[in-house]
């Protein structure tokens, strides 16, 4: 009597098939985990959360994506910075958009929202942001500007 057949080679396909990663050491370093839960002072002067809408890019051109998203917005002395939420602002080195040479106007032409201000770079950038009330947009005008004037 003959022994039954076994089938190595779909065997050795499944296990070829799957590729194991070999396992990471993990790592034990303390500096990513400090630095994960330590709030960074930036000496921000305003930050909130508002909608941004980009008109135009780096020269001028129309934006490919020219939708309104929320973003936490950060002003600092010298740049303003956009950011997904708090926690990437608190664990995040992103630079930001230099305001020295900016212009920064309530944008009385745009209509389909209230409370709408204008961010225009001194390379072509264009920005629009949408606050939740007037007194909001009066302040984050008039600070930048007053920023401006100062340095």
């Amino acid at each position: 009597m003959a022994a039954p057949l076994l089938k190595p080679s779909v065997e050795i396909q499944r296990s070829e098939s799957i590729k194991l990663k070999p396992k990471r050491t993990p790592s034990f370093t303390t500096r990513r985990r400090t630095q994960s839960f330590r709030r960074v002072d930036r000496n921000s002067l305003l930050d909130c959360y508002m909608e941004r809408k980009q008109e135009q890019t780096v020269g001028g051109k129309r934006a490919a994506v020219r939708s309104w998203k929320t973003y936490y917005v950060v002003l600092t002395t010298n740049q303003i910075s956009f950011y997904k939420d708090e926690d990437e602002y608190n664990n995040s080195n992103n630079k930001g958009i230099d305001i020295k040479n900016s212009i920064v106007e309530i944008a009385q032409d745009y209509t389909k929202k209230k409370n709408v201000w204008r961010f225009k770079t001194f390379d072509g950038a264009e920005f629009l942001f949408a606050t939740e009330n007037y007194d909001t947009m009066k302040l984050w005008v008039n600070t930048i500007n007053d920023i401006k004037i100062k340095v």
